[in-house]
């Protein structure tokens, strides 16, 4: 029970760490807009990389059923918001979707890749050893 506690206490921080991460936009092509695929809101259902605070499937299943769920918004006006249900701490920025599959997160000047799956639903954002997948909530 410490364990899971500490893992949702230092759960905002490591979303710090992960975008914090850097990596070259692509360029979208001229004319086409992706951004459909990606709008909406997303659920996290993987955490992984983390040393200090592993998040196995079942820690997230239990936070799920305890109404502790970690969402990604990505909006129609090109913003996004990732946040714990009950914590104060939050990140945010723009985004753009460079392709069908694949969209750039920003904020403050640092980019990340988010990359979907269309055979899963998956989207998923990779930073150094730390990833995170979130499916679609409806």
């Amino acid at each position: 029970m410490r364990k899971r506690l500490l893992a949702i206490v230092a759960m905002p921080f490591l979303l710090c760490a992960l975008l914090a991460g850097c990596a070259a936009p692509s360029a979208p092509e001229p004319g086409e807009d992706y951004s459909s695929a990606f709008i909406g809101t997303w659920d996290l259902v993987s955490f992984e990389g983390s040393e200090d605070v592993p998040l196995a499937d079942e820690e997230i299943a239990f936070m799920r059923v305890n109404g502790k769920v970690m969402r990604l918004t990505l909006s129609e006006d090109g913003s996004w918001r990732l946040c714990f249900t009950d914590a104060e701490n939050e990140a945010g920025g723009v985004w753009d979707a460079s392709s069908a599959t694949s969209c750039v997160l920003t904020t403050d000047g640092d980019a990340i890749d988010a990359l979907l799956d269309p055979a899963t639903g998956r989207l998923t954002l990779a930073s150094g050893p730390t990833t995170m997948a979130f499916m679609r909530s409806y």
